[in-house]
């Protein structure tokens, strides 16, 4: 009977306090922390780190399959575990597979990886699982969602704990409705899987309703027939312009412009109250400086606060 042979793990060493959730929105949190991947980690870092673990305990002869499991992996088409594989130095010839788009990828890899153990068609099969999910703002998930990897070797010899019953229950889930708090505004999604529908951050029962252009960029934001943001872009893809509502009272009343370097890298925001066709003309509302080391490394950001220049 095939079971698992060893485990692994990678967990990010940042760690973020819960009590700073609640400290940001005044609610939510909790007791303890949860860990943050570095600006140098993802989903694929992360399983990587997991796999070697796994492989210092079980070694790498005799592996002949890896089922790799996420709901944020970084690749959208390209297939991530056979880039697992390689940088965890395996041989090229064993069988991989992804499992995604659910929350029962991860037990979806592992029951396939028993049953082609059992079946005889693999020997050892390496089982990881990463991931880096974002909590909606202000929500539970925010602060209780964690960053790591889990990684397990299924093999039929050395098992340390075998799976000797399981169940598989398929029940599609049409709506998702509340069991504690405030009952959420159930999101809708249009042909592309862009959200049309989004719960307010401070009123979860009500929605606002976003728009996207034909290259699935979000245009604008509504409460009912009123615009809360508007945004617009360069032939670059790049957002060179946000209107937006900064007091939610009367409509969009405040523009800013966005000015970019040639590594799509902001360098200065300007703002005006007041549409304005030249925008070098504002006064500044923020700069940034970024290392020359990494692309997604500020420096520094410069703000005005007071609205003082």
């Amino acid at each position: 009977m095939a079971g698992i042979s060893s485990v692994g793990a990678y967990i990010p060493m940042y760690r973020l306090p819960r009590t700073a959730f609640s400290e940001a929105w005044g609610s939510g949190g909790g007791p303890g922390e949860r860990s943050v991947a570095s600006h140098d980690e993802d989903t694929m870092t992360m399983a990587v780190n997991a796999a070697v673990d796994v492989l210092k305990a079980h070694g790498r002869d005799g592996i002949d399959g890896l089922f790799f499991a996420s709901t944020t992996a970084t690749y959208r088409e390209k297939l991530s575990a056979t880039l697992i594989a390689a940088a965890a130095d395996l041989d090229p010839n064993i069988r991989t597979a992804d499992f995604a788009g659910s929350l029962r990828a991860g037990t979806s890899a592992l029951l396939a990886a028993l049953d082609a153990v059992n079946a005889g068609s693999a020997k050892n099969v390496l089982v990881v699982a990463s991931d880096d999910r974002q909590g909606y703002p202000r929500s539970d998930f925010e602060s209780i969602f964690g960053d790591g990897a889990a990684a397990v070797v299924v093999s039929r010899t050395n098992v340390a704990a075998e799976i000797t019953q399981r169940v598989s229950i398929a029940n599609e889930i049409t709506d998702v409705t509340e069991t504690i708090g405030v009952a959420w505004a159930t999101p809708a999604h249009d042909k592309a899987g862009n959200m049309k529908t989004v719960p307010r951050p401070t009123d979860l029962f009500n929605s606002y309703s976003c728009t996207y252009d034909c290259w699935n960029r979000l245009r604008i934001v509504k409460d009912g027939g009123d615009n809360l943001a508007v945004y617009e872009y360069d032939g670059m893809n790049r957002r060179v312009k946000k209107h937006f509502d900064s007091d939610g009272v009367y409509g969009v009343d405040t523009y800013v412009h966005y000015f970019y370097n040639d590594q799509w890298q902001v360098l200065e925001e300007r703002e005006s109250t007041t549409e304005n066709t030249g925008p070098e003309s504002l006064d500044i509302l923020g700069q940034y400086i970024w290392s020359p080391r990494y692309i997604d490394a500020l420096i520094l950001h410069d703000y005005d606060a007071d609205g003082n220049s």
